[in-house]
């Protein structure tokens, strides 16, 4: 490769930067982005100490890097969209983890046909370049393009089902070929303890280090068999892995103690990618510029005050007197969304027959009330407001008061 660039944290418009290498007038030159979810420079550097991550050292010492500042709402999806459109959320409308079906009104997680704007792959396409984009946030279901969409959605299992890739994967391996793409030789995932995962990570995806491997070993196979202008690759495992274990991996930045049996495993899952990110800087050639992206880093938050503080969100409510209220003779309630229990924010939701102004002046006070619960010793607010929703509001812990 002629050039190595890395980021960390980032939610910056990269793709006038992409575009306008593919779009100018040099005919060589070709993009391999490799999207890790939630890879953060803290692990990185203690792996990088340790000369456990050759092939990111070499690209560091090769290219550029560095620790760039992401923008809340800190939510893959979101800021996924956000770096592949280089359009905020309000222009590329992919709001939430869960938003309003058009059709139904209901909440699912959105699909490729309610991002409104066009994305890096889309641009290209229109200009008679080759793309791919395998595994990436918010691509179900495929579009056709000028190229390969590998859905977010897809069952790794399932080679005959035509509603996960474009073009299907009949047309693009044998059945054999697709089965050995997920084949692991050394499980992460299996030193988690089924009792574990079953219980107390109701939000793990136990899933993503099959899907990871899947798609690192897919994007070797067509790197191989196709040329392209512009590829990119996303692993989520770094993101899932450090939701639930980075208190054992830095156990010091909490305030209860932990045993060390998962101290390894976020650190064995980098490694994991590192080793597919060697693999790929083998499959490019010379004339390929290679960037690292993630959506956003992770960060230490005391466990007893964050925990107890989002957990007991709903007796809070209570005792502010937000879960039952009247307005004009009308009852409304105010509660929060839980669907993800380990989620830096929460979602809380107004409930009652009200128009649209009545609505507003709801939110208004609930807002207020909520900002002016502060700690005693220091006058620090409690909670920070986020953003306004369609339903409600969003809040999220005050950083000073985590701090």
């Amino acid at each position: 490769m002629n050039k190595r660039i890395i980021f960390g944290s980032i939610v910056f418009l990269i793709i006038f930067f992409l575009t306008s290498f593919v779009l100018k007038n040099i005919s060589k030159t070709k993009i391999l982005l490799i999207g890790l979810d939630g890879a953060d420079w803290k692990v990185i550097n203690l792996l990088l100490k340790e000369g456990k991550l050759p092939n990111i050292k070499y690209l560091m010492e090769n290219g550029s890097w560095g620790n760039l500042e992401s923008f809340p709402p800190l939510i893959s999806e979101v800021v996924w969209t956000t770096i592949f459109t280089g359009k905020t959320l309000d222009q590329h409308g992919i709001k939430d983890r869960l938003m309003n079906d058009p059709d139904t009104n209901e909440l699912v997680p959105p699909t490729s046909n309610l991002v409104k704007v066009k994305r890096i792959w889309n641009i290209l396409s229109e200009y008679n370049k080759k793309v791919a984009s395998i595994g990436n946030r918010v691509t179900w279901p495929p579009e056709k393009i000028n190229g390969i969409i590998i859905s977010d959605r897809i069952d790794i299992h399932q080679y005959q089902n035509k509603n996960y890739s474009y073009p299907t994967f009949v047309d693009l391996c044998t059945e054999e070929e697709f089965k050995n793409f997920s084949k692991l030789e050394n499980s992460i995932f299996s030193h988690i303890e089924k009792e574990l995962i079953d219980k107390e990570l109701i939000t793990l995806d136990r899933f993503a280090e099959e899907r990871d491997n899947f798609m690192a070993n897919f994007t070797k196979y067509i790197l191989k068999k196709k040329e392209f202008d512009f590829l990119t690759v996303y692993l989520k495992g770094t993101d899932t892995l450090s939701h639930h274990f980075w208190h054992y991996l830095f156990p010091q930045d909490y305030e209860i103690s932990k045993d060390e049996k998962y101290k390894d495993i976020i650190k064995d899952y980098y490694i994991f990618c590192d080793k597919v990110i060697g693999d790929l800087i083998k499959a490019v050639d010379k004339d390929t510029i290679l960037l690292i992206v993630s959506d956003h880093g992770f960060r230490s938050i005391p466990t007893i005050r964050y925990y107890y503080l989002f957990t007991g969100i709903d007796l809070l409510l209570e005792l502010c007197g937000l879960n039952k209220m009247i307005k004009n003779y009308k009852e409304v309630s105010i509660k929060c969304d839980l669907k993800e229990i380990l989620k830096a924010e929460r979602s809380l939701n107004i409930y009652g027959d009200l128009n649209e102004e009545e609505f507003k002046e709801i939110r208004q006070e609930a807002k207020s009330i909520l900002k002016n619960i502060k700690v005693k010793e220091t006058g620090i607010s409690i909670f920070d407001i986020i953003e306004d929703t369609k339903n409600g509001f969003i809040i999220t812990i005050d950083r000073s008061y985590i701090n």
